[in-house]
């Protein structure tokens, strides 16, 4: 069904308070009819304590759509123990979860993600049937890795001065073609998508799945319409700029605008004048009853301390 869009977020101990509030936003601000499942991929060791606490404060969040949450710990995808989970692994299950995905196209999050207006089928779909998408640039920081993704498709590395799908959260893909695309990864490259992320040279998997729709309709034209923004968030260089953290929430004020979002780091930094910013757009779009109430989401810490064993 074209109407029809799965979720998926990859999640670790540190940011689960936020997950909390996604999963609530999700509750208040998502039409049913379009929700398929929600699919939570576990990037962390601590699997077990991370699915208690998703199970016993998140799901309650979810309301009438908790019955639609699965929950994946990393092994399932990889079938073995990394040797590193973080910011690549979380990358890498953002396509590899694809193979759990039932609709034709999935919304991938990250926890800092949360909806403030209703979500419904326009937001996502055009009246042609392509998917709304914002457009981003190529950024100078991961232009190698963009002209390694396109060496993989059998692109020229010329970079032409244009606009492209974007780098951020929340992304649209297209189910079928993620799983196509690690397929014909995995057989030209003679390398399992495990290892050409967590070995290999950095690329990124919004280029490295931008470059394969170049490959295929040589460009993004034939699956997405482009738009105007339609989601913003706090990232880690806002965390003590309080000037750009105005203009990133004044940009929400818009009714146009489906979600908004605040990177760990802005609420780790702890500056006040900036979680209070935060703190009232969460009271504005109803996440949270009070101000109290939004200090809560501000302590990440959830989980117990590890627990150490020496044994001698």
């Amino acid at each position: 069904m074209r109407n029809q869009i799965d979720l998926v977020t990859v999640c670790f101990a540190d940011e689960l308070k936020l997950l909390e509030l996604q999963a609530r936003s999700i509750r208040l601000y998502f039409d049913t009819n379009i929700l398929g499942s929600i699919h939570i991929v576990i990037n962390d060791r601590r699997v077990v304590d991370i699915r208690r606490y998703i199970e016993s404060h998140v799901f309650p969040e979810y309301g009438a759509f908790r019955d639609r949450v699965h929950i994946y710990g990393y092994r399932d995808f990889t079938k073995t123990r990394l040797k590193k989970l973080g910011w690549r692994s979380q990358q890498l299950f953002k396509l590899i979860s694809a193979q759990v995905v039932q609709s034709p196209q999935y919304l991938i999050l990250d926890c800092k993600n949360h909806f403030i207006r209703p979500v419904r089928e326009e937001t996502f779909w055009y009246t042609d049937g392509r998917l709304r998408t914002a457009v981003g640039s190529i950024l100078p920081k991961f232009q190698k890795g963009y002209m390694l993704a396109r060496s993989y498709f059998g692109l020229d590395d010329t970079i032409e001065d244009k606009k492209i799908l974007p780098t951020v959260t929340p992304f649209l893909a297209v189910t079928d073609h993620v799983l196509e695309m690690i397929l014909r990864l995995e057989r030209e490259q003679h390398t399992p998508i495990v290892d050409l992320f967590m070995k290999g040279p950095l690329v990124t998997e919004f280029y490295l799945y931008y470059a394969y729709i170049e490959a295929l309709y040589g460009g993004m034209e034939a699956l997405y319409y482009p738009q105007r923004r339609c989601s913003f968030s706090l990232m880690a260089p806002a965390q003590n700029d309080l000037q750009k953290a105005s203009e990133t929430i004044e940009n929400i004020s818009g009714n146009h605008v489906f979600g908004f979002g605040v990177h760990r780091a802005v609420i780790e930094a702890a500056n006040p004048a900036i979680l209070g910013m935060v703190a009232d757009v969460w009271v504005k779009y109803g996440l949270v009853a009070s101000f109290d109430e939004a200090q809560s989401y501000f302590d990440l810490q959830c989980l117990p301390p590890k627990r150490w064993f020496w044994f001698f």
